[in-house]
């Protein structure tokens, strides 16, 4: 019974660990075997690696460019450079170009930017800064060109197309007090040339002339001026106004100059007569365009009756000038004249240096034909007509001692004319009229042959220094019959030749 019952104790540990090794007991050997599959170990998935956070490049760059003003094709100094982000306008560049028009900002970070300029050249000619767009993407160089819109754009806007096809020009420029900054109204500009056409009376000479009225500010525009040869020019404001300025007509069809005004009063003593004064003064230095000064030259300003002549060291002054802008004239003997615009400030002293140009005799071919009657040599006629009197005469010797440069220097003090100031340059030679008639223009005989004059502007048609005598004739009563006019004002004859040295 021990052993059976320890038998039997021990038969379900073991049948316990056989089933757990996986041998069945004898009786139930008729079953199926169940593989005993070991625990299923989830997978561990690999460790997710943390991401790293990138720093964007950081875009610089650098603009650079040149400023050029395509009306003179000359470098734009001292312009304001300003480069703007539309998005952000607070976000603003700007730099300023130096001598040679060129400019750089740096450190230009990536957008889309918007590139302009400011310069007064924009404001005198009426137009607004033209605008670029600049993409920035990457590091590196760009070149943003800046240019003034060209002539034919500035002509077309302002006198339209038709101005180029008529060869026709515009004068622009600003009209400035010498007193202040800016005009006190608007200004009256008036341009007028000379114009010599062949007509059915034979060869004709006009004066045309145009008018315009600048901006509050003084900012003008005159449109239909000729491209070639030269024409006159004067501003009023007011009681003030400019001198006679020459400008010289351009083939880029723009001509550009300031005018300054001032005010001028006319002296009153007799020694003076006719002469323009004021507040100021003008000094310089006239010399040879090959760099020595030129001595004994004498300068003139135009319109204002006043005049000087260099020292040794080619140096001039002028004094009690009438203030504005008016035309300086030097003349040497052996060299060409010249005339160039001077400003004359108002109560200081203005700067003028002039350059000449050595004469050179040429002469381009020509057909002369002499007439054998009244030969131009022989004053016969005229030392008769002086000594039997009815007129006022002068001579050789006397042209030799007044040694005028302008027609009314040479008629000064005549009796019987009058000298006026002309509306554009020089004075006018007028007559008090013997027909009720006041002051008119008296008419005018060169060499024997009547000449066309209709304003009293006698610089035009001669020369001062290619005169040999001049005949006055106030009264028709004592007018010769070859000289007699219907106009009731009386006549000049002049006649013209080397006169003989003093």
């Amino acid at each position: 019974m021990r052993r059976t019952s320890n038998r039997w104790n021990v038969a379900p540990t073991l049948l316990a660990l056989c089933v757990l090794a996986g041998i069945t007991h004898p009786r139930e050997s008729h079953a199926q075997v169940r593989p005993v599959r070991p625990p299923v170990t989830p997978p561990v998935s690999a460790p997710t690696p943390t991401p790293t956070l990138t720093t964007p490049q950081r875009v610089s760059a650098r603009i650079f460019g040149t400023a050029l003003d395509s009306t003179t094709m000359r470098p734009l100094v001292g312009a304001l450079i300003q480069l703007v982000s539309p998005d952000n306008p607070a976000n603003l560049r700007s730099a300023t170009t130096d001598a040679s028009g060129t400019y750089t900002i740096d450190s230009v970070g990536a957008g889309t930017y918007l590139l302009g300029f400011l310069h007064p050249r924009l404001d005198s000619l009426q137009m607004a800064a033209p605008m670029t767009r600049v993409d920035v993407r990457t590091d590196g160089e760009i070149r943003a060109p800046i240019t003034i819109p060209s002539t034919r754009t500035i002509l077309t806007r302002l006198c339209g197309p038709q101005a180029l096809q008529d060869s026709l020009g515009v004068f622009m420029g600003i009209v400035r007090p010498t007193r202040g900054t800016t005009v006190s109204a608007p200004a009256r500009v008036r341009a007028q040339w000379i114009e010599v056409s062949l007509g059915p009376k034979g060869i004709e000479r006009h004066s045309p002339s145009h008018f315009t009225t600048s901006s509050p500010t003084g900012e003008f525009a005159l449109c239909g001026i000729p491209i070639e040869g030269t024409f006159l020019v004067r501003a009023f404001v007011g009681t003030d106004s400019s001198g006679f300025i020459e400008l010289e007509g351009s083939r880029t069809h723009l001509v550009y100059r300031d005018i300054y005004v001032g005010e001028a009063t006319k002296a009153l003593d007799r020694a003076s007569l006719n002469t323009l004064r004021g507040n100021g003064a003008i000094k310089g230095t006239i010399r040879s365009s090959k760099g020595p000064p030129i001595r004994d030259a004498r300068v003139v300003l135009w319109g204002s009756g006043r005049e000087d002549t260099t020292n040794v060291s080619g140096q001039f002054t002028m004094s009690s000038l009438p203030a504005g802008t008016y035309s300086l004239e030097a003349r040497a003997l052996g060299f060409l004249p010249k005339r160039i615009p001077v400003d004359i400030p108002d109560g200081t002293v203005g700067a003028a240096d002039v350059a000449l140009d050595v004469f050179v005799p040429t002469l381009d071919t020509m057909r002369v034909r002499a007439n054998r009657t009244n030969p131009l040599n022989d004053l016969s006629d005229f030392d008769r007509r002086k000594k039997m009197g009815g007129g006022y005469y002068i001579d050789e010797t006397q042209l030799n001692r007044r040694g005028a440069m302008f027609m009314a220097d040479v008629l000064r003090g005549i009796p019987g004319v009058t000298i006026t100031p002309h509306e554009i340059i020089g004075d006018k030679i007028m007559m008090r009229g013997t027909a009720g008639a006041g002051s008119c223009t008296p008419a005018i005989f060169i060499n024997g042959a009547r000449a066309l004059n209709q304003d009293g502007s006698l610089d035009g048609i001669v020369n001062p220094q290619q005169i040999r005598a001049i005949e006055v004739y106030s009264h028709l009563g004592s007018t010769p019959s070859e000289f007699s006019s219907q106009n009731g004002c009386g006549s000049i004859v002049i006649w013209t030749g080397m006169r003989n040295s003093p």
